[in-house]
């Protein structure tokens, strides 16, 4: 399925308007692709030549940039425009990040950039821990109380605790 994170906001100077959708959703298992479209619209009544757009991927707890993708489009009034920011082979660490779709008319400066809208991804980590019994054997009848070792790896989170329950018992 596919989730949609749109917060619009109007460049009144430019009559630009943005949103964003993530896909497959803003939530993103660690290892899978993720797919961000933009679509910017001139909402004013004349055409808008030389804008400079860009959708970006900031790791949200440095606003460091992780991913980016600049076009120059001319709109005319009323038209739209759509780009993509496809993240298939790049490897996402886990934690949030911030979506942003900016745009620069061509009379703006060059770092003149003006948000469109914004929103937000979180790669987390889906896959189970591995778990494998150490002791006792498979095949080994015992007394109770018994001690049982086992081995629990996770390769991208911590394993904050552990429990055991034997048949129907109690955890």
């Amino acid at each position: 399925s596919e989730t949609s994170i749109t917060l619009v906001d109007t460049l009144s100077s430019s009559g630009l308007i943005g949103s964003i959708s993530v896909q497959p959703s803003a939530q993103v298992t660690l290892g899978r692709p993720v797919s961000i479209q933009a679509r910017v619209r001139n909402q004013g009544n004349a055409a808008r030549n030389g804008n400079a757009l860009r959708l970006r991927l900031l790791r949200a707890r440095d606003d460091a940039s992780v991913a980016q993708r600049d076009v120059s489009v001319d709109l005319a009034a009323g038209a739209e425009h759509t780009m993509s920011l496809d993240l298939g082979a790049l490897a996402l660490e886990l934690g949030s990040y911030r979506v942003q779709l900016e745009a620069r008319t061509a009379a703006d400066a060059p770092d003149a950039y003006q948000l469109l809208a914004q929103g937000s991804v979180s790669v987390v980590d889906g896959l189970a821990p591995e778990v494998g019994i150490v002791s006792p054997a498979a095949d080994a009848l015992l007394s109770l109380p018994a001690r049982i070792s086992a081995r629990i790896v996770d390769q991208h989170s911590e394993i904050a605790s552990a429990q055991v329950r034997i048949d129907n018992g109690e955890w």
